[in-house]
This record gives C-alpha cells, sequence and structure tokens, in this order.
C-alpha cells in the first residue's frame, strides 16, 4: 500500500531523475493493485445481480403470476368442469379448475353457481360445506335452482363467492315459494267451491219450503211439536205446593215429632236415677262408720308416756353407762406405771438382740422383721424393715451367662452378669412400677460380647461391646410393667 512517507520530500534533497522514477514506480503499482481490486469488486456485484435476479424469478414469479391472475379475474370468483345436473337438495362437490384463481378463490357460506353458456336467468344457490385449496374440491348442498340450469347435466360452471347475493337470492326464493303455496292452496279451495256449486246447480233451483210455494213465512205451528218441546221445556223450571209431593207432609210430620221435648216422668227409671246419685252424695257420721271409734281410740293410747320404772332394765343400764364414764389414776391400771417405765428406758440405742424378748415382743404384736425376698419384691404387708435385711437384700446375685437372662424383677435389687458369649437381655417379669434395679455387665473372656434388649426397653440402650477387662453398668428404671428406662455407664480396666 502507498504511503505518504514513500513521497515525503526532505529538505536538501536532490531532485534528480531516480527520485522522481521511484516515486512515479510507487504510483504506478498502487493504481494497478487498484486496478485489480475493481475488477473484483465488479465481478461480484456481477454475480450478486446474477443471483438477486435469479431468487426473484423463483420466489416472486409464481406470486407476481397469482396477483395478476387475481387482478385479471378476481378471487371471488373460480370455475368448475365437474358435469352435474343441479336439483334442490342436491348434496355434491365441484371440483375447481386447476388455474392459479383456485388458490386465490375463497368462498362465502353461499356462492353463486352460474353456466359460461347459459342465459342470465339460469342461476342456482349452494350452500358451503368445505373448501380444500389443494385439490380444488368445494362440497356443499343446492338450496335454490331458477331457470334451465337443472333441465341437464352440465360441465360449464362459474361459481361466484358473494355472500349478499347469495342472501338476497334465498330470501327471494323463500317468498317466491311461499307464494307459489299460497296460490297452489287459493286454486284448490277455489277448485272445491266449483265442485260445490256445480252439485247445487245440477240438483236444480228450489221449489217449495215446508210444502209452501212462493213467498213463504213460517209460524210457530210450522214446526212439528214445537210447542210441546216448549211446554215440556217450561214444566221442568214452574214449582210443586207440598200436598203435590206424596209423604212430604208425613215426613214432615216425623221430623217434628223428633225435636219435642219429653217430661222426666216420661222417661224410665230417671228419676229414681237421681234420687240414687243425691244420696250417694251424702255424709256418715263417725258412728256409722265400723270399728272407726275403736281405731281413733287406739291412736290416742300410742301416743301416751311411759315412766323410766315402767322400762324394765332402763335404770340399771343407765347406771352402768354413768359408772363407764369415771376415771382411773395410772395406779389403777395395773402394769401401766412399769410399762410407762420400760418406754422411758427405751429411748436410749439398743439392738434387737440386745433387748431381750424384744424380738418375740415384734412378732407377738403381729410385725415381724421382713426378710431379703420381701425386701426386693417390697411385699404388701405390715413387716419390721432393719438395716440388715436391707443390706442382705440389696447384695450381688450372679445369673448364669450360658443363656439369654429373663431378670424376675421382684427378686434382685442388684445383680452381675458375665457373659461368655453374646446374649439378650430379655423382657422382665414381676416388675415393680417406680422401682430402680441395677446389672453389672462383663465378659468372661477377652473376646467382644454384646447385649441385646427385649422390646420393653427404652432410652440409652448400649451398643459398645465387653470382655474380661470391661464391663457396662447399666441401671433400670420401671415406669410400667412394659416400660423400662435405661441408662448406662461403659467403663474399661476392670481388673
Amino acid at each position: 500500500m502507498l504511503r505518504f512517507e514513500d513521497l515525503r520530500v526532505r529538505d536538501n534533497q536532490e531532485l534528480d531523475r531516480d527520485f522522481f522514477n521511484r516515486r512515479y514506480r510507487l504510483i504506478a503499482e498502487s493504481l494497478s493493485d487498484l486496478d485489480s481490486q475493481l475488477a473484483r469488486v465488479n465481478e461480484a456485484t456481477d454475480r450478486l445481480v446474477e443471483l438477486g435476479l435469479s431468487r426473484v424469478n423463483e420466489v416472486l414469479g409464481p406470486a407476481l403470476a397469482t396477483a395478476s391472475a387475481a387482478a385479471e379475474n378476481g378471487f371471488l370468483v373460480a370455475t368448475s368442469a365437474t358435469e352435474l345436473t343441479l336439483t334442490p337438495g342436491l348434496q355434491t362437490t365441484f371440483e375447481i379448475t386447476d388455474t392459479p384463481a383456485r388458490a386465490l378463490f375463497a368462498p362465502t357460506p353461499y356462492v353463486v353457481v352460474t353456466r359460461a353458456g347459459g342465459a342470465v336467468a339460469d342461476w342456482a344457490v349452494m350452500r358451503v360445506a368445505g373448501y380444500a385449496r389443494v385439490s380444488g374440491g368445494l362440497a356443499g348442498e343446492v338450496v335454490a335452482v331458477n331457470g334451465a340450469i337443472g333441465a341437464a347435466a352440465h360441465a360449464d360452471w362459474v361459481i361466484s363467492a358473494s355472500a349478499g347475493l347469495a342472501t338476497s337470492l334465498i330470501a327471494a326464493a323463500v317468498d317466491v315459494t311461499a307464494a307459489l303455496s299460497l296460490a297452489q292452496q287459493a286454486a284448490e279451495d277455489a277448485a272445491t267451491a266449483a265442485l260445490a256449486a256445480q252439485s247445487i246447480l245440477n240438483a236444480g233451483p228450489v221449489s217449495s219450503v215446508n210444502g209452501q210455494t212462493g213467498a213463504v213465512a213460517l209460524g210457530v205451528g210450522d214446526i212439528p211439536s214445537l210447542t210441546e218441546l216448549l211446554a215440556g221445556k217450561a214444566a221442568s223450571t214452574h214449582g210443586h205446593g207440598i200436598a203435590q209431593v206424596s209423604n212430604l207432609q208425613a215426613a214432615l210430620d216425623g221430623k217434628a215429632a223428633t225435636s219435642h221435648g219429653h217430661a222426666i216422668a216420661d222417661i224410665a227409671n230417671l228419676q229414681a236415677e237421681l234420687n240414687g246419685k243425691a244420696e250417694a252424695a251424702h255424709t256418715h257420721a263417725i258412728s256409722a262408720i265400723t270399728n272407726l271409734q275403736n281405731a281413733l281410740d287406739g291412736k290416742a293410747a300410742t301416743s301416751h308416756g311411759h315412766a323410766i320404772g315402767d322400762v324394765t332394765g332402763l335404770q340399771t343400764a343407765l347406771d352402768g353407762k354413768a359408772a363407764a364414764s369415771h376415771t382411773h389414776a395410772i395406779s389403777h391400771v395395773t402394769g401401766l406405771q412399769t410399762a410407762l417405765d420400760g418406754k422411758a428406758a427405751s429411748s436410749h440405742s439398743h439392738a434387737i438382740a440386745e433387748v431381750t424378748g424384744l424380738q418375740a415382743a415384734l412378732d407377738a404384736a403381729g410385725a415381724p422383721e421382713a426378710s431379703d425376698a420381701q425386701v426386693q419384691a417390697l411385699t404388701d404387708q405390715l413387716l419390721m424393715l432393719t438395716t440388715r435385711r436391707v443390706r442382705s437384700a440389696s447384695g450381688l446375685i450372679y445369673p448364669s451367662g450360658a443363656t439369654n437372662w429373663t431378670p424376675d424383677w421382684a427378686s434382685f435389687i442388684n445383680a452381675s452378669w458375665a457373659l461368655p458369649g453374646n446374649r439378650t437381655l430379655n423382657n422382665p417379669v414381676d416388675v415393680i412400677p417406680g422401682t430402680c434395679r441395677t446389672v453389672l455387665v462383663s465378659g468372661t473372656t477377652s473376646t467382644n460380647r454384646t447385649v441385646s434388649f427385649g422390646s420393653y426397653y427404652r432410652g440409652n440402650l448400649p451398643d459398645e461391646a465387653v470382655d474380661s477387662a470391661s464391663y457396662i453398668l447399666l441401671s433400670l428404671f420401671a415406669v410400667t410393667p412394659t416400660q423400662i428406662i435405661v441408662s448406662h455407664v461403659r467403663e474399661g480396666n476392670l481388673v
């Protein structure tokens, strides 16, 4: 590329032939390069124009042809060569001719069908059911036919989509049909009337009325039985006297007789019944009631009082009661002073064995010393709990480790369980809610052993192993007979 620095003239530079030749050569080379670039640009431009024209021909050509066809033929008109005979109610399909108009044709709900070679008055109206633009199938039902379009089969159809025209044509067709129907009915009525008139004329003119000729005037007497009929009608509305109705008076007399009144004397036994009623309401004196006075006297007699002397043994009982309320001095009670002295002496500390006869006295009093089993089971009895029994009852028991162990809660307080193998601590029996038990678990060898637990045990169940040098101390608290809360401590170096 030619640069300005290549052409710059410096001060005191000699302007000789080489000076100009070198610069002219640079300019010529640059112009040559521009010529080659311009040629390439022109070539690319020609290719672009050629490609654009090709695309225009491929894409816009059909569209232009379609637009030209639409401009020439319109998009509301199509032709069909389907051979058909059109009749009202015909359901058929026209195949639209495969021309550019097929793709543009847009049928309305009703189309007008005419012929290319038909008269102006020859047309039909079809209700469109569907149009398949690709195949050109126009399906529908012919609803009206006019002129000679339906006289024969034709194949030069011109189909116009015009909703307004179709509606007006249908309205006109309906009006024409209604007018034709009315005209037909009027013609039938006129024919019936003509037949009736003809029948009357065929019978000839009227010559007489009720045997009279000429100008005839009819009276009541001219109509047979009219007077009798009127008289019968009048008779049905007249009234009758009592005497004209058979037995009416007797019936009325009987009715009146049933409403008269009777005196008491006229009713048999009425007075006697009234007298008896009055008698039933009278009162009786005490004397009239048998034994009433005796009963009252007996009642009065039961309310009198007795003196103490009248009650056998009462005075003696009262004297004994009074005697029972007197007081005695200590000296009057045999052995009381000795007992009190013994009580004072018993306030110092002695073991039961040191007090001669104390154990026997306690046993005799019904409060024997509790045994180890009774302490462990908390037996519900009146027993004496001594410290020696607490110590012995709390001593360790040693259940066998050869099998799983089912603890008898009421038979121990503390236990030491040595395991020669993995074992299960089964659900205990005879559980006493609210009490605790402790179990020291260890192994018999250096091999690790584990303990599994029954379903009653809850809480912090240990999963550590034990051996002969380590142990787990289990603390068991009974919440209910089937809920045992477990806590534990594991410790090594048992020995």
